[in-house]
């Protein structure tokens, strides 16, 4: 059952793509503090919800959201991590295989901790390249590398 909280906002996030795109087509001198208050919504909306998500085990919401937050702001190296770190979760934990299969990691579960451990390792080094110095993201690479059988 969805949460009623996710799809009033899910419902102003399509408003307000609508609305956007009729006013940026419209005028394209659109006020560049609007846009940059609309932008920063977006990154903060994407940013709440990919983490609850995470937080609560909804990992096909948690990387709905980050997915569609990396499609959106591709150098925020933020997002890369959510997605790792769910990736990383689905990777380390047997007992998820029906949200592996949900969230198109199918098969042989074997395969799928290794595609899900793939998928973590890319997202950790896209994140890395946008923040070297990203401490978090270097960690969960590290245990990936490990969990992989990779600790080099």
């Amino acid at each position: 059952m969805r949460l009623a909280h996710l799809q009033i906002a899910e419902t102003a996030l399509r408003e307000l793509d609508g609305s956007r795109d009729v006013v940026w087509k419209r005028d394209a001198t659109v006020d560049p503090a609007m846009r940059a208050a609309v932008s920063r919504f977006r990154r903060d909306w994407h940013l709440v919800a990919a983490t609850h998500f995470q937080r609560v085990g909804a990992f096909a919401d948690a990387l709905k959201f980050a997915s569609a937050a990396i499609r959106e702001f591709p150098d925020e190296a933020v997002f890369h991590v959510i997605a790792g770190s769910t990736f990383e979760a689905l990777g380390s934990a047997a007992s998820f295989d029906n949200v592996r299969a949900f969230v198109g990691l199918s098969g042989d579960p074997d395969d799928n901790t290794q595609e899900a451990l793939r998928q973590a390792t890319r997202a950790f080094e896209r994140a890395l390249v946008l923040t070297p110095g990203d401490s978090e993201a270097r960690i969960r690479l590290a245990r990936v590398h490990v969990l992989r059988g990779q600790p080099d």
